[in-house]
């Protein structure tokens, strides 16, 4: 029996995330944006930054375009193996099993490279119609301010408001600037415009209280 697949270890960024989201902070921030005073700031920020930047470091590593032209290519170059693999006569299987032993199944080899051939392809496309479907969740800095609107609703029972400010040419407003302290507490450079345009695309289709 194969031993299972070893998980990701998270514990070691779970605990640096708890550097960076400093109770103390969280306790000034609850009084700076009138968040009750009973609510837990500082359990919602940490959940809320541990997916983030896990999600973040996902998407850092591979995004969704470079799978879809892995998998395009793997199914390519196995469909290339596998013709490569019919031509193979019976001298030539003799010498690939007098080398490697009969315990290689040459036929499951062809088996699974079938398989390859088919489902890569399938599963590349598959991720073509769902990238525009799923735009939110291949956002990790938009799903972050959609999570952090609702810990501020929750927390302050006030929904959370953001606009442009034409006489100062800038975005403003009460949930902005509590986004802002918190992506800096978590050491996150991002320009007021470009934090302004994601909170007023967030707002848009954020519902918390009826």
């Amino acid at each position: 029996m194969s031993n299972p697949k070893k998980l990701p270890d998270h514990s070691i960024e779970a605990s640096g995330l708890k550097s960076e989201v400093d109770s103390n902070q969280c306790e000034k921030l609850k009084k700076q944006y009138g968040f009750n005073v009973d609510f837990n700031l500082f359990g919602y920020l940490l959940d809320a930054v541990l997916w983030y930047k896990s999600h973040k470091d996902i998407q850092a590593k591979r995004s969704v375009t470079e799978q879809i032209t892995l998998l395009d290519e793997l199914g390519e170059r196995s469909n290339s193996l596998l013709e490569c693999f019919d031509k193979l006569g019976y001298e030539e299987r003799g010498k690939i099993i007098d080398r490697f032993g009969t315990h290689l199944d040459l036929e499951d080899i062809r088996y699974k490279l079938n398989a390859l051939s088919m489902h890569s392809p399938i599963i590349a496309k598959e991720l073509k119609e769902n990238v525009s479907k799923d735009s939110k969740e291949n956002n990790p800095l938009k799903n972050f301010l959609s999570r952090l609107a609702i810990i501020y609703e929750l927390g302050t029972k006030c929904k959370p408001k953001c606009h442009y400010d034409d006489a100062n040419t800038k975005y403003s407003g009460d949930f902005l600037e509590f986004t802002s302290e918190v992506l800096n507490e978590i050491n996150e450079v991002h320009s007021n415009s470009a934090i302004g345009q994601v909170i007023i695309e967030v707002l848009k289709i954020h519902k918390v209280s009826k």
